[in-house]
């Protein structure tokens, strides 16, 4: 089984939205999964399941670090950190990148910029993360209030709104996923 971590220590960064958005994307395409939500906030739209014969784990953290992250790390085949782009993410990002390091996953990782739209990319942090990219990949999830909107009828924005630029984004988004773990693009 081939383990999909979602984390940042930040919290608002977009981690369950991720976790959900995938798990409707293995939805749609009949991929086995498990979900672990280790939140404990709430707000994840899919219940925690376990399947015995799943093919992927979706592992969403919580916005903090604890005891057991650095094993989860160690465990997982893709890392997936989702953040929003001002300077007050800064110093956790390099925190989460310092713990990748640490467990020598610091290949296996991939970004995702939480909504994003152009006024909202401060200077500063594109500054930074010209630094640290070092070659992991990028997406966009753009902002929007139909994620929000979906939500409420325990929906992905790409069923729910599927001509939107979210659903649209959110679409490219998770194909970027999927082939990143040896899944076709649906």
């Amino acid at each position: 089984m081939k383990t999909i971590l979602i984390a940042n220590q930040k919290g608002g960064c977009g981690k369950t939205l991720v976790a959900d958005e995938l798990a409707f994307s293995f939805d749609r395409t009949d991929v086995k999964y498990s979900l672990y939500d280790l939140d404990g906030q709430g707000g994840i739209i899919h219940k925690p399941k376990v399947i015995d014969d799943a093919d992927y784990a979706i592992v969403d953290t919580p916005g903090y670090i604890y005891d057991n992250l650095g094993e989860l790390i160690q465990g997982a085949d893709l890392i997936i950190i989702p953040t929003r782009t001002t300077y007050k993410d800064i110093p956790t990002l390099q925190t989460m990148l310092e713990l990748i390091e640490q467990n020598g996953k610091s290949s296996d990782t991939m970004f995702i910029f939480n909504a994003w739209n152009r006024f909202n990319v401060a200077a500063a942090f594109e500054d930074w993360f010209k630094t640290v990219r070092d070659g992991r990949h990028v997406s966009i999830i753009p902002q929007s209030e139909e994620f929000a909107k979906a939500g409420m009828y325990g929906k992905s924005v790409v069923e729910y709104a599927p001509r939107s630029k979210a659903a649209l984004m959110t679409c490219k988004t998770m194909n970027e996923i999927r082939l990143q773990i040896g899944l076709p693009q649906k």
